[in-house]
């Protein structure tokens, strides 16, 4: 899928100008700013291969309060169990003074599916994000 197939099937989509829109040969050059789902607000990012198609769609909830991100993680992971049954896989980062991580992931045909919080108590801060990419070498 090109950037141009995204801004057609998603007219929402707006040219992402963030400063963090690159991630190695991945770069989000399109973005919808507000999109709500399972009762939670995020910002989604459409990262495409350098000078190539549509290779993950990514959403993250602003950076916020812990307890609206836990809201949003177990809303997630229940649409999501719902949808492709249960996770295939499930790892929580040894937490620290600073942060603690988990990550939940599913798989549905050639897409990986992953889940991911990040809490920050020391700053009060969580958020959660939710990626969608191809298990293989193919395109979205």
């Amino acid at each position: 899928m090109s950037a141009a197939d995204v801004r057609a099937k998603y007219p929402a989509a707006v040219p992402n100008t963030d400063r963090d829109n690159v991630d190695g040969e991945l770069i989000a050059s399109l973005m919808i700013p507000q999109y709500d789902a399972s009762g939670c607000s995020y910002r989604v990012n459409f990262w495409f291969q350098r000078g190539g198609g549509l290779a993950k769609v990514a959403l993250y909830t602003p950076e916020g309060d812990r307890k609206q991100a836990t809201g949003c993680y177990k809303s997630v992971r229940e649409a999501l169990t719902q949808k492709y049954g249960q996770p295939v896989g499930e790892k929580t980062s040894k937490p620290t003074r600073y942060t603690q991580q988990l990550d939940v992931s599913w798989q549905a045909d050639d897409t990986a599916i992953g889940l991911h919080v990040a809490d920050v108590p020391r700053a009060k801060k969580a958020f959660v994000s939710v990626s969608y990419a191809p298990r293989t070498a193919g395109k979205l």
